[in-house]
């Protein structure tokens, strides 16, 4: 039986944590000049953002993928900043599921 918070809060703190370690890890390195390793912890913190429950309030409130878009389009990498959002739009390569054409 679940206990009445774990239904309400599905997302561990562990699930919490992993994305704001990695949020803050690749904010941090691409202030250092380390732009790969920014970037690879940058798409970690997509990852594990993107595996959390869905719940009301929002286990993160931060969205993953601006931090991530808007860093790549500071260094001219237009076309991975938009592949960040295509899963938003209309590609006909994500299941219908998670597609929001709306949301565009």
């Amino acid at each position: 039986m679940y206990h009445k918070y774990e239904l309400e809060f599905p997302n561990s703190w562990q699930d919490i944590l992993n994305v704001a370690e990695t949020n803050l890890a690749g904010e941090l390195e691409y202030r250092r000049g380390n732009y790969t390793l920014a970037f690879e912890q940058l798409r970690e913190f997509i990852k594990y953002y993107n595996n959390m429950i869905y719940a009301e309030p929002w286990g993160w409130m931060q969205s993953q993928r601006h931090a991530y878009a808007a860093l790549q389009l500071e260094q001219s990498n237009v076309e991975e900043a938009a592949r960040t959002y295509e899963d938003l739009s209309y590609a006909d390569s994500f299941p219908r599921v998670v597609r929001h054409p709306n949301n565009v």
